[in-house]
């Protein structure tokens, strides 16, 4: 579906698509900003960092800033990378299904591709 860009509050950008609402399209988000409710968005470890600096942080105790990366930006990478396509490829050999080795060699191709790209 096609996607529209409109600015949103904290200057993040959004996605309206016809079906499935706003979709945020940010590449990356300070941490500060996250909380456990945008796992979906990037990930366990960065929503309880970012839910730990809104809790803590106002009682003295330090938690260190930064930034995540978000699945919206690892899935943009994968496609516009044509990674995606490469992996699909690569699924296609029936025998990695049967055979650990070509499905190790299989393994280290598609992650070589993408430490590449």
């Amino acid at each position: 579906a096609a996607a529209a860009v409109v600015p949103i509050a904290r200057g993040a950008a959004v996605a309206r698509r016809a079906r499935g609402g706003d979709v945020d399209t940010r590449v990356c988000i300070p941490l500060e900003e996250l909380r456990n409710t945008d796992v979906e968005k990037v990930g366990g470890k960065s929503a309880s960092l970012g839910e730990m600096i809104s809790q803590l942080a106002d009682v003295g105790v330090p938690v260190p800033g930064g930034f995540s990366t978000t699945a919206y930006a690892y899935k943009e990478f994968l496609d516009k990378g044509g990674i995606n396509a490469y992996i699909n490829e690569q699924l296609e050999d029936e025998s990695i299904y049967t055979d650990v080795n070509k499905l190790m060699e299989v393994g280290k191709n598609i992650r070589d591709k993408i430490m590449d790209t």
